[in-house]
């Protein structure tokens, strides 16, 4: 199409709508001619903290999320609240697992001014201040690490099973990645040092956001052969972000049986 309208190297592409739609027009700008210039808009919450914001394109393999991609930064993000004024609450929600992983895995202050206040967050209510703050603080770990060789792959927290489950359970992204991070935080507790308090803590805001999930059919032998296409394989283990604090992490490889074992506990006690 670009090449059809004879889009040139000096040409400008614009980008508004969701997530999948800035991650097209990114990767489609990085690709044509090795690279033009693109401007990013986006209009749910989602693409608004999280999916436009550093510069990672990417489009799905078959069942395989962001398999194909690129790096390549926007000339400009343009972000205003006003747009998610005709969101529907779920979309509301998928933003705000969003901003509540990054401020766990990267900034204990701003978990904790927002954890509270989830309940008016998911009614719209300054959504504004969350949007500057999930920016910032994903912005400082991007700036720092801007093709994921360190420090980025925090921002991994929650996706691993997260994504396994979005394709293999139909769940949307938001609940999908709330359920992963509820895996985590069990497995941050026996293989990271997490203590039971924080992990209540944080169970506890991701809850408030998702309050109930159909786990009980979730395998786990299934779940795993999908997370061992994901990119953070290393040989038969999966580099998992962990946290021994809320606020900070760690890569943790872990087998089939240490995941077996905190999906089970995880659906045990959402069972409760």
């Amino acid at each position: 199409w670009l090449w059809e309208k004879e889009a040139d190297r000096d040409s400008l592409l614009l980008g508004i709508g969701g997530g999948v739609v800035t991650d097209i027009t990114g990767f489609a700008a990085s690709c044509y001619m090795r690279g033009v210039a693109y401007v990013a808009v986006p209009t749910t919450l989602l693409a608004q903290v999280d999916a436009a914001i550093g510069g990672k394109t990417a489009v799905n393999l078959h069942d395989t999320k962001n398999i194909i991609g690129s790096y390549h930064v926007p000339q400009m993000v343009i972000c205003d609240s006003r747009f998610l004024s005709s969101l529907r609450t779920e979309q509301i929600k998928e933003g705000l697992v969003e901003a509540v992983k990054v401020f766990a895995a990267s900034d204990r202050q701003l978990f904790w001014k927002h954890a509270p206040n989830l309940q008016s967050l998911i009614g719209r209510q300054d959504l504004h201040y969350l949007i500057a703050d999930a920016i910032n603080a994903k912005l400082g770990i991007v700036n720092a690490d801007p093709n994921e060789k360190g420090l980025r792959r925090m921002l991994n927290f929650g996706h691993t099973t997260g994504h396994a489950v979005e394709a293999v359970a139909d769940w949307s992204h938001g609940m999908s990645v709330a359920f992963g991070m509820l895996v985590a935080l069990m497995l941050s507790q026996q293989y990271s040092s997490l203590s039971r308090g924080e992990y209540d803590q944080m169970w506890s805001a991701i809850t408030a956001i998702y309050n109930h999930f159909d786990a009980a059919a979730l395998d786990s032998e299934l779940l795993w052969e999908k997370i061992k296409h994901d990119k953070k394989r290393s040989g038969e283990q999966i580099n998992f972000v962990l946290l021994p604090r809320c606020g900070t992490h760690r890569i943790v490889p872990i087998n089939h049986a240490q995941f077996k074992r905190s999906l089970a506990e995880t659906r045990e006690r959402i069972s409760r």
